[in-house]
């Protein structure tokens, strides 16, 4: 999974750590993070077992705090932004 902090005001402080879960499960994660030009660019890579997998659909859950770019006067934006998600891949170990 890739994502960055872009248009994240400092005021916020660093980005939070997201939480993961599969199919309903807390799930660790191995996170990895650099620079691209001005932005911070994180890789969470999470290794789940066969057993937590389901054998036709499974389900990841990010869950990470918001803000809402109006109250930081970024801009009139009154959604509420979490992380700028920008990949999600899978495959299996050993493939």
């Amino acid at each position: 999974m890739h994502y960055f902090d872009k248009y994240r005001p400092e005021a916020l402080g660093p980005l939070p750590r997201p939480q993961f879960y599969i199919n309903g499960a807390r799930w660790a994660d191995e996170l990895e993070s650099g620079k691209t030009g001005e932005m911070m660019h994180y890789v969470a890579t999470l290794l789940v077992p066969s057993a937590i997998l389901r054998p036709d659909v499974n389900v990841l859950k990010i869950v990470c705090p918001t803000w809402c770019p109006r109250d930081y006067g970024v801009s009139a934006d009154t959604r509420d932004l979490g992380i700028m998600l920008h990949s999600v891949s899978a495959e299996r170990a050993g493939h």
